[in-house]
């Protein structure tokens, strides 16, 4: 699998609007895939000037409610790496949408 996750071409766009761009074999990456990432490249968090990471492959219902509107997103908050949720409808040019590619 080739990932984009290093240099997300969808920065600061909304999420959503980047879940529907994604064509076959391009697909979002989940919460799963990029943590495991960040567990074997660590130095891709290490300063808050870095590109943060949302993950379109995964939704959140903050509320319980069935309305999916957030999203997983990873940052760094200047001592750790951050894991929380983000609304998929805002517009944040501190993060980049995580993508992988299946071989043709």
């Amino acid at each position: 699998m080739d990932v984009t996750l290093w240099f997300p071409k969808y920065s600061s766009h909304i999420e959503r609007a980047v879940f529907r761009q994604l064509r076959h074999p391009e697909f979002g990456l989940g919460s799963l895939a990029v943590g495991s990432m960040l567990l074997t490249h660590p130095e891709r968090l290490v300063r808050w000037e870095q590109l943060h990471i949302d993950c379109p492959g995964d939704e959140f219902a903050p509320g319980a409610d069935g309305r999916f509107d957030h999203a997983p997103v990873f940052d760094f908050d200047g001592s750790r790496v951050g894991f929380g949720a983000s609304q998929v409808s805002i517009v944040n040019e501190d993060y980049g949408s995580a993508s992988g590619f299946l071989p043709q």
